[in-house]
């Protein structure tokens, strides 16, 4: 049986390895995903007697989701079949991760703890690699000689890096609520050396948050990690003390977000800075109008069927209808995409209707209570940037979405802390 746990942490720290490595057309995270699933159906054959009692609330949410899915393939067109079978393949880790981990033996502490270090690590090489090519593309274009910041910010940043900017901003804003975590929480006393390697990374992932500068993660982050800094404050009484600090932190990371040229203008294009952005000139193009075109096709195709939806491979097919008949300029200028929902509510509304929205409204709220009442301060957090994500992406649509938020709900939901007993 040790074998079979040894197995368990060995997959899934090759897999937190592989996460933000995303430029191989060969599907790795696949194979390791496959690979546990393999573990568990031999240690279900073989040693049913060493698993452990299910957890079977957060499952059942996590299956009933899934099974809307399931079930919307029935009325799903005989055109779109394949889309709607493509769909179920991206999400079925929403599936197989939860049913490995809530009847498996659970992480220990310590093995959780390798795992998220090992994500951090793995985050900071990637992105480490992604600004090696961002200086090299600046230096194949005038040596050096000006810094050129559109290379060092959002798609064009991640892009070759096989990473969409708004999932690449995701992992590394958990890497570093990770990396305040250990400082805050760390069980045992750490080094000095512990200590400085993480507030460095810290610094450097803040950096390049900042950098990347996809405005929903920055606001869910900055949010996010407030309220339980206040808490935590709260708690140990130094409330004036923390509110002085996250204010220069907030400041500082606006600062860097502002300082860059690219983002500078990402952010004018939102706003429509005096007028300088016309209906079809740069502002149609600017992803904040793109998503006010496509939220206004989202709620207007749900308010004709609200109940099912129009099936797990129809919304997309839909939503395209939607864009040409209503000539949206922002969205029709990018001849060869297809432009999901943006929404992860909206998304699952349209495809699996109210059903879909409350059993993915009920798992949400049902993760968040038991963070709460738990005090699992990382799955909080972890839970809060997701939700502030999901307003503006459907994380669910794509791999590097679906895997991620299943891994960690999966691993994380027993991983409790004390806030007191970081006095002992």
């Amino acid at each position: 049986m040790e074998y079979i746990k040894k197995t368990y942490l060995i997959l899934s720290i090759l897999f937190v390895i592989l996460l933000p490595f995303n430029y191989s057309h060969i599907q790795f995270k696949s194979v390791v995903i496959g690979l546990l699933l393999i573990t568990w159906i031999i240690q279900v054959l073989f040693y049913p007697k060493t698993l452990t009692k299910l957890n079977y609330v957060p499952l059942l949410f996590f299956v009933a989701y899934y099974g809307l899915f399931l079930i919307g393939m029935i009325y799903t067109s005989n055109e779109n079949l394949k889309m709607g079978w493509r769909n179920l393949e991206v999400k079925l880790s929403l599936l197989v991760l939860p049913l490995i981990f809530f009847s498996t033996q659970t992480f220990t502490r310590k093995e959780v703890n390798t795992i998220l270090i090992t994500f951090v690590i793995s985050c900071i090489i990637t992105s480490l690699f992604a600004l090696q090519i961002a200086v090299s593309q600046n230096y194949q274009t005038n040596q050096l000689q000006t810094i050129l910041w559109k290379l060092y910010s959002n798609q064009v940043f991640a892009r070759p890096i096989g990473m969409h900017a708004s999932y690449l901003s995701w992992y590394i804003a958990f890497a570093i609520g990770t990396c305040i975590f250990f400082l805050i929480f760390a069980k045992k006393k750490l080094s000095l050396l512990k200590k400085g390697l993480l507030f460095l990374s810290i610094i450097y992932l803040l950096f390049l948050l900042a950098l990347l500068g996809a405005k929903m993660m920055m606001v869910a982050f900055i949010m996010s990690t407030f309220l339980l800094s206040l808490y935590y404050a709260y708690q140990k009484k130094i409330f004036f003390k923390a509110l002085i600090m996250l204010t220069i932190i907030t400041v500082s990371f606006i600062t860097i977000f502002l300082a860059n040229p690219a983002n500078q203008e990402r952010f004018k294009k939102a706003i429509d800075y005096k007028g300088q952005y016309e209906e079809k000139g740069h502002f149609a193009h600017s992803g904040t109008r793109m998503r006010w075109d496509i939220w206004q096709c989202a709620i207007s195709l749900i308010k004709q069927k609200p109940i099912l939806g129009y099936g797990t491979g129809e919304a997309q097919q839909e939503l395209n209808n939607c864009y040409k008949e209503n000539d949206y300029w922002a969205i029709l200028y990018w001849k060869n995409m297809s432009f999901n929902s943006h929404n992860e509510f909206f998304q699952t509304t349209l495809a699996i209707g109210l059903l879909g929205f409350f059993s993915l409204s009920f798992l949400i709220i049902y993760l968040l209570y038991h963070s709460i009442t738990s005090q699992n301060i990382l799955l909080l957090f972890f839970l809060l940037i997701s939700l502030g994500l999901m307003l503006v992406e459907a994380i669910f649509k794509i791999q590097a979405g679906v895997i991620f938020f299943s891994f960690f709900c999966s691993i994380l939901y027993p991983y409790t802390n004390d806030l007191h007993s970081s006095k002992k």
